[in-house]
């Protein structure tokens, strides 16, 4: 029995070296290889359900936002007898302007303002080389609207209106005429800044506003070709260099 015992130990410790022979001890980790090259891609996904539609986009000012308010600046002109003469500009609560082709030598004039009524306007000072005389009445408070110039230039097809008045149409509303910027250039003597307009005017539009499609008021109306459907403004970067002077009673003549 004791040898059975014996000799059964002896066959296990034989049996345990032999798996120990064969397999050895597990070894550290190896080093990690080298990424292998890129498989094919894949087939392409299904598309996605549509999103909501966004907000419309903002498509900027328009001439009707702000023409029912800034057409009321634009004053009408006439002599002592009631003759309409041309259109202005109210620029303050008691400040006009207009074209010196429209007033040309008188001293007083008669100013229909909108907000304030009839008024007996004094010319204060011209400037006969840009074609502007300034204009002052007596104002009555904030009545009404004014604008003043405005130092920005729009370039060549930019859209603007011209606003002035046209008896045969209406004495007391003024007419709106839209267009485009067709030149821009420097008048000389003196090198005066205009601009063009490829809009039909008329004589009593003389005076009256142009403004961009923002409401900026480019400048006033000095001359028209009717039978070319164009329109001259004067460039109110000129109006802002000489109004100062024509405040304090300045009349400058061609030179």
């Amino acid at each position: 029995m004791q040898r059975r015992i014996v000799l059964a130990a002896v066959i296990a410790a034989l049996l345990s070296g032999l798996l120990v022979a064969c397999h050895g001890l597990q070894g550290p980790q190896g080093l990690r290889g080298e990424r292998g090259p890129a498989g094919p891609p894949g087939p392409q996904g299904e598309e996605g359900p549509a999103g909501p539609p966004g907000q419309s986009g903002d498509l900027g000012r328009d001439f009707s936002d702000f023409l029912a308010d800034h057409r009321d600046a634009v004053v009408l002109i006439m002599n002592s007898d009631g003759e309409i003469l041309g259109s202005g500009v109210r620029i303050t609560k008691n400040e006009a302007i207009t074209a010196y082709h429209v007033v040309e030598d008188r001293e007083s004039v008669q100013l229909a303002v909108v907000g304030v009524g009839l008024k007996f306007g004094t010319v204060t000072g011209y400037d006969m080389e840009r074609n502007i005389t300034l204009l002052t009445f007596s104002g009555e408070g904030d009545q009404g609207f004014h604008l003043a110039p405005s130092m920005f230039k729009s370039p060549i097809g930019s859209e603007v209106v011209v606003v002035g008045f046209v008896p045969e149409v209406s004495r007391t509303v003024p007419i709106v005429s839209f267009g485009r910027i067709s030149a821009l250039w420097n008048v000389v003597p003196g090198d005066h800044s205009h601009g063009q307009v490829d809009v039909l005017s008329t004589s009593t539009m003389r005076g009256g506003a142009v403004f961009d499609r923002t409401g900026r008021l480019l400048g006033i109306v000095v001359a028209y070709f009717d039978d070319l459907n164009q329109t001259v403004y004067l460039d109110s970067g000129e109006i802002d260099e000489v109004i100062d002077e024509l405040r304090e009673g300045q009349r400058i003549e061609e030179s």
